[in-house]
């Protein structure tokens, strides 16, 4: 495999457990036919690391004879793990290829990016950020050339998948992407938010020098604002009157805070809870308890008796019998009056899945902080924690042993908000909990004074659940406002590049005035810079229309799943390419761009799916048999989940600045 070749490892190089690996390939070249040299004398292959090369091509301009192959440390890596001598040419870097073949010219170096020919995981995705950001080791699958770059900008495309990436590819036009790679999903139907918590979710390094554990110390609490529920979320939840534009009606029956006088008494902060029995038009108020947001006072702790007869107390989970409501005259017109002193139009209501409380209530409030919300399951808004569970896992306390308590349960939403403002945003929102692990951000920005300056330009939605707390958030609500916030914050005029006279990190609307907060600037060089982005228009309209689908109508989920399997390249998409498109002409010099797409419409895919699973069981139940359940799934629905976990990962290079 190796037989004649003689391998000199360059001086200087910047080779990741340099020693570790001369130990290793001390045995295994030789074992492979091959000479290791101690001296260049003879070589016929100088292995190079990541550091620039101007020095060395001056050094071998001056010798005579021909030059020996210059490939990448990768080259050897990669021969003795595949077992196959794998060719230089592909592991040579483009730069000092060119210098070679001009003469007199001294090359400006460049960052670039080789793919080993195979598919790609998420967990190379990571590896590759953390090579190039943090020195860690080099990714098994890529051969990095080049010095480290100025800037990695990772831009996530979710609801597009494999099948699209030609449309996005031919929006580059002429900047072709260095590698394009298919791109395996970690899970079987991910949907977006899925696909993005195992990005972030990363092992939590060793302790290092300089304290260098993985983790970054909060600069300082983000305001309340920064974690608040959006209108797209609240509109996606049921919120009562809540719209996804943004504005608010109030319906039929229903009173708004809009309208509650704004008193001196009133908190700022208040936690609610309700207790619901079950009568013929549904789930009516029993109970209401309002904590104050300071120091967790009872502020309302109401009985209430339903406008309809009861049909079931529900006391199982309510806690609520017949003999508590005995006597009890109060509606939930009178508590409307008895929440004034205390719940105003500016006030923040913090609960655990607030529209069912508000829709107790019959009350239409904006400003709320919802723990269901802030602590996500990855695998999507349909999947959502239980309170619960949610006090068990972050506050090691057990709530609900039995009936629920109203005021048990506003306690512990509260204290999972301050625990979650306190922590940071990035708590709760990994794909895999414990010690172990640790958010890609919380990584990159706990190395000290040296570490990426960290730039997020997204939905507010995921700022709040991903911007660690030394990162730079900009708050954008369309792709459009994406693609100009990412040309400000590439362009060093917002997103952490310029300074707003100290303070602690928080929240920019893009085309607010003024610049986004950033932390104090560390003396020395100026960092690296890293920023992540999301192109979220496509999968924003993939969830509405799966959220609007009847499954009753078999034959519309059919139509909807075979355009979906087709893969077809629709005008969204296509915008987003061009958007895209637009991006990439703006990088910077020396900068990395990693294109992430997703599995394409695995909202879809795994709202059907799960609904052909339910199906499956319904006719188990029923006594069928299983070639008959298994027939029950209709194909359509079948050739959509076999599509689904695929995307692509592409890889753009910008060259050095001359």
């Amino acid at each position: 495999m190796l037989a004649g070749v003689q391998v000199f490892i360059s001086e200087g190089a910047r080779i990741p457990l340099r020693p570790a690996r001369k130990k290793l390939w001390a045995v295994n070249v030789p074992a492979a036919g091959g000479t290791l040299l101690r001296h260049q004398a003879g070589a016929t292959h100088i292995l190079l690391g990541d550091e620039p090369f101007n020095r060395i091509c001056k050094k071998l301009e001056s010798q005579a004879g021909v030059a020996p192959a210059l490939v990448h440390y990768n080259w050897l890596s990669q021969t003795l793990r595949l077992g196959c001598r794998q060719n230089e040419d592909d592991y040579a870097p483009p730069a000092l290829l060119a210098h070679r073949e001009s003469a007199g010219s001294t090359p400006v170096p460049s960052l670039s990016v080789h793919e080993v020919p195979r598919g790609t995981t998420l967990p190379d995705v990571q590896s590759l950020i953390l090579h190039l950001c943090l020195g860690s080791p080099a990714p098994r699958n890529f051969a990095i050339v080049g010095g480290p770059p100025s800037t990695v900008l990772l831009l996530c495309l979710p609801g597009v998948g494999w099948a699209q990436r030609d449309a996005v590819l031919e929006a580059l036009q002429p900047s072709t992407p260095l590698s394009v790679m298919q791109l395996h999903s970690g899970a079987r139907l991910e949907v977006p938010s899925q696909t993005l918590a195992n990005l972030v979710t990363v092992a939590r390094p060793k302790r290092g020098r300089e304290g260098e554990d993985g983790q970054v110390s909060v600069p300082g609490p983000r305001p309340l604002e920064f974690y608040a529920a959006t209108a797209r979320q609240m509109a996606a939840a049921g919120y009562p009157g809540c719209e996804e534009s943004g504005a608010t009606h109030v319906p039929e029956g229903y009173a708004s805070t809009a309208d509650f006088p704004k008193l001196p008494g009133q908190a700022s902060l208040v936690a609610v809870d309700c207790e619901m029995c079950i009568t013929a038009r549904g789930l009516e108020l029993t109970r209401v308890t309002l904590l104050h947001g300071d120091d967790e006072r009872v502020l309302l702790d109401e009985l209430v008796v339903p406008d309809v007869p009861i049909l079931d107390y529900n006391t199982q989970y309510s806690g609520i019998t017949a003999e508590m409501l005995e006597g009890v005259t109060t509606r939930v017109a009178d508590v409307w009056h008895a929440l004034r002193p205390h719940l105003g139009p500016q006030t923040w209501l913090v609960g655990h899945t607030l529209e069912n409380d508000l829709r107790a209530l019959r009350l239409v409030h904006a400003r709320c902080l919802d723990t269901a919300l802030l602590f996500p399951r990855p695998r999507g808004p349909a999947h959502r924690p239980s309170l619960r569970h949610l006090a068990s896992q972050h506050l090691r306390a057990a709530i609900q042993a039995g009936a629920h308590d109203s005021r048990e349960d506003a306690a512990a939403a509260l204290r999972l908000l301050r625990l979650k403002t306190a922590a940071g945003p990035t708590l709760g929102v990994l794909a895999r909990a414990g010690p172990a692990h640790a958010h890609l951000l919380d990584v990159l920005g706990g190395r000290g004074p040296g570490a990426p300056r960290l730039t997020l330009v997204d939905r507010p939605e995921v700022l709040a659940l991903h911007a660690a707390g030394a990162a730079a958030a900009l708050a954008c609500e369309d792709d459009d406002a994406v693609v100009r916030g990412l040309n400000r914050a590439l362009a060093g005029a917002g997103g952490g590049a310029g300074d707003s006279g100290g303070g602690d990190p928080g929240v920019q609307d893009e085309g607010a005035e003024g610049n986004a907060q950033s932390t104090p600037k560390a003396r020395g060089p100026p960092p690296q810079h890293f920023v992540f982005a999301s192109l979220s228009d496509v999968a924003e309209r993939q969830e509405r229309e799966a959220r609007a689908l009847d499954f009753s109508d078999r034959e519309g989920c059919a139509t909807a799943c075979a355009a979906a399997a087709a893969g077809g390249v629709e005008p969204l998409v296509q915008e987003t390419a061009r958007r895209v498109a637009a991006v990439v002409r703006a990088l910077p010099p020396q900068t990395l761009c990693l294109l992430l797409s997703g599995a394409g419409n695995t909202v879809l895919c795994r709202t059907l799916y799960g609904d052909s699973l339910r199906a499956r069981k319904d006719c188990q139940g029923a006594g069928l048999t299983a070639q008959r359940a298994a027939a029950a799934a209709d194909p359509a629905i079948e050739r959509l989940a076999a599509t689904a976990s695929r995307g692509f990962c592409a890889l753009l290079t910008t060259p050095n600045a001359e």
